[in-house]
C-alpha cells in the first residue's frame, strides 16, 4: 500500500468457501489471509453457511456466513459489511453486490474465472453446445436478457479480474472496456502438509484427473480411452451433476478395476494422490485455467491436457506438459500411451512444470497484484 495512506478496509464476497471443499476453495481464504498480513482490514462474506463455523475464529479477519433462507436479514448484514469497506471484492454474490452497490457506490473489482451462465445452462441439460458456440449463438429472451445483465453489471466494475488471455477476450466480449480487465494469473497457494497416499486403481501405471464432474469436464473421453489396457488405472478426483452418469459409463465399459470415483479431498490429501499418480489428464473443454494443472506441477506430476482456455497460456508442449486437439478421441490415447511408456519423457515435463510454477505461480506475486489493483481503485 502506498506510504502515508491507510490501508483500505476490504470486503471479499465469495459463493466458494469451508468448509466447502472444490477445485478453487482455497482462494479466498489465502488471499484474505495474505492482505490482512500485508496490514489490510479484511472481511469475507459467503453464502457458504454453517452455524459457528469452527474454523472461523483462527483465521486473521472476520467471517460472515449469510443464511440463504433469511432474504432480508442476509441483504441488511450484507449493506452493512458493504458500507464498512472502502473497497469491494466480488469473487461470488456479484448479483446482490452490485444492486446493493446503487446505493453505496463503493469501488468494486470482480474476479470472472469462467461462463457462469454457460456453465449453469449446460448443468441443467438446457443447452449442449461448447462455449465457444454459445458466444455466438442467439437463444430465448428471456436467457439473452440475463447475457445484457450480466454485460452491464460487469460493465460497472472499476476492475475486472481474469486468470488467462482467453477470459480476458471472452469478457470483452461481453461488452465490457478493454481497459477495464486486468489478467491476473492464478498462483499455487502452498499447503502445510501433504499425504502420501494412493486411494485409486491398483495397476502398474496409474493416471488421475481433477475437476468439477460436468458435461465439459471430457471424463467420459477420458474413461474411453482406458479400453484397450489392462494395466493403467484412472482415479477421477471431484464431484458434479455428471458424476452418476459417469460411474454409469465406467460399469458399461466394464472399468470398475481400473476407474475409481472418490470426490473432493482436502488440498493436502488431492496433494498426495497427484504425486502419487504417473501422470495428469486434465481434458476439460473450457475457457479457463483449472488450478488443479499448478497442483500437478508444484508437486511433481507431468501433465497432458486438452489444448483450450487457459491451459494454452501455461503449458508449453514438450517442456511442461504435452497438448492435445479438444475432443480427439484418438490424440488423446495416442498421446496418454506414448507418456506412460516412456519414464524419461515424463521426467522431463516434470522437471519443466516444476520450473514453471517457481517462476510464473508465485503466490505472494499475484497477492501484489491484487493489492496494486485495490490500490488503484481506491
Amino acid at each position: 500500500m502506498s506510504k502515508g495512506r491507510s490501508p483500505a478496509r476490504i470486503l471479499i464476497t465469495t459463493d466458494n468457501f469451508p468448509p466447502h471443499v472444490g477445485e478453487s476453495v482455497a482462494y479466498v481464504p489465502a488471499v484474505a489471509q495474505a492482505l490482512a498480513e500485508r496490514g489490510y482490514p479484511v472481511r469475507v462474506v459467503t453464502s457458504v453457511y454453517k452455524e459457528a463455523a469452527a474454523t472461523d475464529a483462527e483465521y486473521p479477519f472476520r467471517v460472515e456466513r449469510l443464511n440463504v433462507r433469511h432474504f432480508w436479514h442476509r441483504t441488511v448484514r450484507l449493506f452493512m459489511h458493504m458500507r464498512w469497506a472502502r473497497v469491494v471484492f466480488a469473487d461470488g454474490l456479484l448479483a446482490e453486490v452490485s444492486s446493493l452497490n446503487r446505493l453505496l457506490r463503493r469501488p468494486m473489482v470482480a474476479r470472472v474465472t469462467g461462463d457462469a451462465l454457460w456453465e449453469y445452462l449446460t448443468d441443467q441439460g438446457w443447452i449442449d453446445e461448447d462455449y465457444a458456440t454459445f458466444q455466438r449463438k442467439r437463444y430465448h429472451w428471456r436467457l439473452e436478457r440475463a447475457r445484457r445483465w450480466r454485460s452491464q453489471v460487469l460493465s460497472r466494475m472499476r476492475v475486472v479480474l481474469v486468470p488467462c488471455q482467453s477470459m480476458r477476450d471472452l469478457v470483452n466480449g461481453w461488452g465490457v472496456p478493454a481497459g477495464r480487465i486486468q489478467v491476473v494469473p492464478d498462483a499455487f497457494i502452498p499447503v502445510a502438509e501433504v499425504s502420501t497416499s494412493w486411494p485409486g486403481p491398483e495397476t502398474p501405471l496409474r493416471l488421475i484427473t481433477v475437476g468439477r464432474l460436468t458435461a465439459w469436464q471430457g471424463v467420459d473421453e477420458l474413461l474411453a480411452t482406458l479400453i484397450a489396457w489392462d494395466d493403467v488405472g484412472l482415479l477421477v478426483v471431484g464431484d458434479g451433476p455428471q458424476r452418476a452418469t459417469l460411474e454409469q459409463l465406467a460399469r458399461r465399459l466394464r472399468l470398475e478395476e481400473q476407474v475409481k470415483f472418490v470426490g473432493w479431498p482436502e488440498r493436502g490429501v488431492l496433494l498426495g494422490w497427484m504425486r502419487a499418480a504417473d501422470l495428469c489428464v486434465l481434458n476439460a473443454h473450457h475457457p479457463g485455467s483449472p488450478s488443479a494443472l499448478l497442483e500437478a506441477w508444484a508437486v511433481g506430476v507431468p501433465v497432458l491436457a486438452a489444448a483450450t482456455g487457459g491451459v494454452v497460456d501455461w503449458i508449453e508442449d514438450g517442456f511442461n506438459g504435452r497438448l492435445v486437439p479438444p475432443g480427439d478421441r484418438a490424440a488423446l490415447r495416442e498421446a496418454i500411451r506414448a507418456l506412460l511408456d516412456d519414464p524419461l519423457l515424463r521426467a522431463t515435463l516434470r522437471s519443466g512444470g516444476q520450473i514453471t510454477v517457481r517462476q510464473r505461480a508465485v503466490f505472494a506475486t499475484m497477492v501484489d497484484r491484487l493489492a496494486e489493483v485495490i490500490e488503484a481503485v481506491r
